[in-house]
Formats: C-alpha cells, sequence, structure tokens
C-alpha cells in the first residue's frame, strides 16, 4: 500500500492488518490515525511504487503510537517513541483516583518556601502521570499545592517528559531528575504525595505479553529490577514510609501480587496506616493507597 494510512479506507485497514488484531482493535487504530496523523507531513505522503515506510512498520506489529509518535493520555496527546512505555487506561484510572482524593490538602505557605513538592512520580517515563497531576494541580486544586518532580532513571524518557510538559503548558511546574529509585544510595525528595506506576511484571510473565508490547516496549519499564516484582514494591513502600514529608503513596499494582502487596503483615509496617486498594475496570486489583494517619 503505498498511501498514507490516513488517506486509506477502513477496508483496507481490515485487509492490511487481518491477522494482526481483532477487528474493532484495527478501526480503533484508523480512528487514531485520523485524529494524530497530521502531526507530521512525513506520515502524510505517498510513496509511489511501494510500501509507505509507515505501513511497513504497522504490518510488522510495531504499536500504532510509536508509528505516529503520539498517544492519547487523560484526552490530551502525549510524545512517546521506544524509550517510553505507551500510556494504559489502568493509569489513567490511578491518575483519576489521585486528583479526585479528598485527602489532597494544599500546602503551607511554609512548606512553599521551603520546597517540599506535592507530587512525586516516581519513574515517570513519558511524563504522563506527572503532567496530569500538574495540570489538575493548576486547574482544579490550586496555585497552593505547588510542583510535581518527576524522576526517572533513563535520560531519553526525560527528553520526552520535557517535550509534553512544554507542549501541555506545565514545563514551569514540574521538575524532572534523572534517578533510580531501587539504587541504595537513592535519597527521596521532599513531596507530600508519591505516586507509581513502577516496572512490574516478573520475568516468568513475559510468555503472557502480547508480542507487540515485547518486541518495541522498552524492557527495563516493563520488567522489575531485581529477582522478582515485590522487590519493587518492598523499595517504594519502604522509601514512603521513611520519608518524613511523604502522607500518601498511591501506586498501579501488578495485579497477581496485589493481594501480597497490600497486606501489612508482609512489610512490617507500623500499625498507623491505612491500606485501600482499588479495582481497575476490568475488575482487577490494580491500585492501592497506602495513607498515613497521626
Amino acid at each position: 500500500m503505498h498511501r498514507a494510512p490516513g488517506a486509506c479506507s477502513e477496508k483496507e485497514w481490515l485487509e492490511l492488518l487481518h491477522g494482526l488484531y481483532p477487528e474493532g482493535e484495527i478501526k480503533a487504530m484508523r480512528r487514531l490515525w485520523l485524529d494524530l496523523g497530521s502531526v507530521s507531513e512525513e506520515l502524510a505522503t505517498d510513496v509511489p511504487g511501494g510500501m509507505h515506510p509507515s505501513w511497513a512498520r504497522l504490518v510488522q506489529g510495531e504499536p500504532i503510537q510509536y508509528v505516529l509518535g503520539k498517544a492519547y493520555f487523560m484526552g490530551k496527546a502525549l510524545s512517546v517513541g521506544s524509550g517510553v512505555l505507551i500510556p494504559r487506561p489502568e493509569t489513567e484510572e490511578l491518575v483519576e483516583w489521585v486528583l479526585g482524593d479528598p485527602l489532597l490538602k494544599p500546602l503551607s505557605d511554609r512548606e512553599l518556601v521551603s520546597g517540599v513538592a506535592t507530587f512525586l512520580d516516581l519513574g515517570t517515563g513519558s511524563g504522563c502521570i506527572a503532567l496530569a497531576l500538574a495540570k489538575g494541580n493548576s486547574m482544579g486544586i490550586g496555585d497552593s499545592m505547588g510542583k510535581v518532580i518527576a524522576l526517572d532513571c533513563e535520560a531519553e524518557a526525560l527528553q520526552f517528559a520535557q517535550e509534553n510538559a512544554q507542549a501541555w503548558g506545565v514545563a514551569s511546574r514540574v521538575e524532572l531528575e534523572q534517578s533510580d529509585f531501587m539504587s541504595s544510595d537513592w535519597k527521596a525528595p521532599c513531596a507530600r504525595y508519591w505516586v507509581s506506576n513502577p516496572p512490574y511484571i516478573g520475568a516468568e510473565e513475559a510468555q503472557d505479553l502480547d508480542k507487540h508490547v515485547m518486541d518495541y516496549e522498552p524492557s527495563k519499564a516493563l520488567f522489575a529490577p531485581g529477582s522478582h516484582p515485590m522487590d519493587v514494591y518492598r523499595t517504594l513502600i519502604g522509601a514512603f514510609l521513611e520519608s518524613p514529608c511523604s502522607e500518601c503513596l498511591w501506586l498501579e499494582l501488578n495485579p497477581r501480587y496485589a493481594l501480597d502487596i497490600a497486606n501489612p503483615q508482609r512489610w512490617g509496617t507500623p500499625p498507623n496506616l491505612e491500606w485501600t486498594m482499588r479495582q481497575d475496570m476490568q475488575g482487577k486489583n490494580r491500585m492501592l493507597r497506602i495513607r498515613k494517619q497521626g
């Protein structure tokens, strides 16, 4: 197919991608292309006598978001590439929970002056969580909520996050930091509310992933470092408990380990913690909030 995907009919999309994706997903992909495909003149250029380069990538199974260089999160476009995960609907649910949580309170003038952050996004990737928090912060919660710190261990991810922060108009509210929370010498920034969608897939789960995920999305953002996904949650929860600034931690969970993660006895944690787990739209245990009380 020498014509750009945006110039092709639904029938042509179904014929070209048949066998790679279900029919409903192919139709959704075409709608996404029609929404975002105009972002680059190259993507709209026909290639006489040969297959259009975008089609060549799509028929190999490369995710459409990477071919476009764009994905949607919370209704807004994000720049994405092979160095960052494609945002998932489950992560949108996590952000919606955070921004709608009545536990959120403004920072005091003293905290603002001393540089305390409202939110800390651990493992920001494309920046989707941090930017949505900053956008909700500026639009609905008020300027007294302060800044958002977004950290990632990968420089390429932070480049995407910076680009997206500029595009979303929240660059002044988001502070990017290259650091690894799994490192033994990592020191947590001072922030009241922590949010993370960490790498949480175990090596034994690789066989359950779709081929296009395994072949194209960054393994460091998918697979938990260390010997087991529980190591990641142990590190995050431990750092949260030790931080004198932190009050709440929201986590996206690996449903396979959710009940273990949300079991206070496993961690030997203080009794003054409130543990709240939520299911996603598919009915899976997907989100956890840990709150320090008193």
